[in-house]
C-alpha cells in the first residue's frame, strides 16, 4: 500500500507540473483549551490541520465542515474564518481557506483510517516536531492573535 501512495503521489506530481491546476482547499484550526488537533495523513509525511479539497459548486465553510466530519467525526457549527493562503510548491497552485472553531469540550475522535495515520491533540506549547511549516506558522498566527486576511502559505 505505501508503494501505491507513492507512485500516486509522483504521477499526481507530474499532472500538477504539466496542467498546473488550481486548487481549492480547506483546513480548520480546532482548539480545546490550550491544544489544537493536528492530523497526520497517508499520503503525505508531517501533521496538517484536518481539511481537504473544495468540491465543485461548494462552499468554502461547507467543505470545511464536510471534511472535518470525514476526517475526525467532528461536527462544527460555528467555523470562523481565520484567513486565505495561496502555495506554488510542487508546481500546483492551491488557494486554502483556513477556519478555526474552538470546541467547548474535547471530542471523541473518529479516525477515518483510509486517509490517516493518526489525529489527536496537543499543547499548543509541545508540538510536534513533524508538523508541516505552513501549520506551525498558522499556530504561532493563532497564539499571537495576528491572522493575516490574506498570505502565503
Amino acid at each position: 500500500m505505501k508503494y501505491v501512495n507513492i507512485i500516486g503521489r509522483k504521477i499526481f506530481m507530474l499532472y500538477w507540473a504539466i496542467m498546473k491546476p488550481l486548487n481549492l482547499g480547506v483546513r480548520v484550526i480546532v482548539i480545546y483549551k490550550n491544544e489544537v488537533l493536528l492530523v497526520k495523513h497517508t499520503y503525505v509525511k508531517g501533521y496538517y490541520f484536518p481539511g481537504g479539497g473544495v468540491s465543485k459548486s461548494e462552499l468554502f465553510e461547507t467543505a470545511a465542515k464536510r471534511e472535518l466530519f470525514e476526517e475526525v467525526g467532528i461536527t462544527a457549527h460555528d467555523l470562523s474564518l481565520f484567513g486565505v493562503y495561496q502555495s506554488v510548491k510542487e508546481k500546483k497552485y492551491t488557494t486554502n481557506a483556513v477556519f478555526i472553531v474552538t470546541l467547548p469540550k474535547r471530542p471523541t475522535l473518529v479516525i477515518q483510517k483510509s486517509e490517516l495515520r493518526d489525529a489527536q491533540f496537543f499543547s499548543t506549547k509541545n508540538l510536534p516536531k513533524d508538523i508541516s511549516p505552513g501549520t506551525r506558522r498558522r499556530i504561532a498566527e493563532y497564539l499571537e492573535g495576528r491572522a493575516p486576511l490574506a498570505s502565503e502559505w
